[in-house]
């Protein structure tokens, strides 16, 4: 099995939400769903979806087909969470989707550590058990 390291230029340790860092970052159907929504109070409205890749004190991976640009300012909403980031720098991973990485935009470390904790919450909610997978979900018998 292939070694994944940590990037030594990055400041904070990733928390990885896939469950798989070798896996195909297109094929891998895991991560955290979260509506992406503009900054401002007054122009209210959802921008698209996006799904959470990896989270870290620094910033967030995000995977989704919403068109997004460099230095495009949103917010992350995470149930009644609301995370200010700016889009720092995105690529084309197939067809519509996109990789984006985002950095926080004026986050106390309250609110930071709120958000991570929702994060690896659902993350443990949605994980399968690592002996029945998928499968366990469409089999009465639990075979």
């Amino acid at each position: 099995m292939k070694q994944h390291r940590e990037d030594p230029r990055r400041a904070h340790p990733r928390i990885s939400l896939r469950l798989s860092k070798d896996s195909d970052l297109l094929l891998a159907c895991d991560g955290v769903t979260v509506s992406l929504h503009h900054p401002q109070w007054w122009k209210p409205g959802r921008i698209g979806m996006a799904n959470i890749k990896d989270i870290s004190r620094g910033g967030v991976g995000l995977i989704s087909s919403t068109s997004l640009h460099s230095g495009q300012e949103l917010k992350l909403r995470m149930d009644d969470i609301s995370l200010p980031v700016v889009i720092t720098h995105g690529r084309r991973v197939q067809g519509p989707l996109k990789f984006y990485g985002a950095s926080y935009r004026q986050v106390s470390d309250e609110l930071l550590l709120q958000a991570m904790k929702w994060v690896r919450a659902k993350k443990r909610q949605y994980r399968f058990p690592r002996d029945k997978g998928m499968n366990s979900l469409f089999m009465d018998d639990g075979r």
